[in-house]
């Protein structure tokens, strides 16, 4: 991951603007962060560790074999990358990682299902966790996926929208989602003398979306990167 001073500083930027109009940036405490400016950075590296979970997290619900999973893929398959010479075209993909989970839609079900319904969170909120990314981190981001890699990263746009001043996306996160690879059905008991070559057990990938971001003190959990190497741990 490269991540830019400039980066940073535009981030901060963001935050400073907004910080009394956002819930999500009053429930990170960002209003007292403009008295305190070294207290920005710390809340940027917690924050870019937490999305960065989610997004694993995202990618790791979409490989189990269910409705909800289908769904989840196809954000990741229908979003084109213009860093691949393709017309950027992550307009859904933004509505899903922009959705505070209220309403009926079809990404509010689905964020709601993995971060707020069941999720074995023990310390986050709703206003910690949703949205993903807020409105002010929207105005600088744009997103594209990689089909063909297991990492991502976070560059800069080089000369963004010049003929678009109302366009104020200044980097780009590249999100990985590489196949799938084998996993190892580990709930059906297997028969004597079998040993499964499956690089991932159906369990890793259960254990991994309902893996806690927040501790009981509201504290990022220590597990905040995919303990197997095989679950992409995103660009963040």
């Amino acid at each position: 991951m490269r991540v830019t001073r400039d980066f940073v500083e535009r981030w901060e930027i963001s935050c400073h603007k907004n910080a009394h109009r956002s819930p999500q940036a009053r429930s990170l405490n960002i209003a007292n962060g403009a008295e305190n400016p070294s207290n920005f950075h710390y809340l940027f590296v917690r924050r870019l560790l937490q999305q960065g979970k989610q997004l694993s997290q995202l990618i790791a619900r979409s490989w189990l074999n269910d409705q909800l999973a289908q769904n989840l893929r196809t954000y990741f398959i229908e979003t084109k990358g213009i860093y691949q010479g393709k017309e950027l075209n992550d307009g859904r993909l933004r509505t899903l990682l922009s959705s505070n989970g209220e309403g009926n839609s079809n990404e509010a079900k689905i964020v709601r299902s993995i971060f707020l319904e069941g999720k074995q969170n023990e310390g986050g909120t709703k206003e910690l966790l949703l949205p993903i990314f807020s409105p002010e981190e929207m105005e600088i981001y744009e997103f594209a996926v990689s089909w063909d890699t297991w990492y991502g990263e976070v560059v800069d746009i080089p000369n963004p929208y010049p003929n678009d001043p109302q366009n104020s996306r200044y980097f780009r996160l590249i999100i990985p989602y590489p196949p799938r690879p084998e996993v190892y059905d580990d709930s059906v008991p297997a028969p004597p003398g079998f040993y499964p070559v499956a690089p991932i057990k159906l369990s890793d990938l259960q254990n991994w979306v309902t893996s806690p971001i927040y501790n009981q003190n509201k504290e990022l959990s220590a597990n905040i990167f995919p303990p197997y190497p095989y679950i992409p741990g995103t660009c963040c």
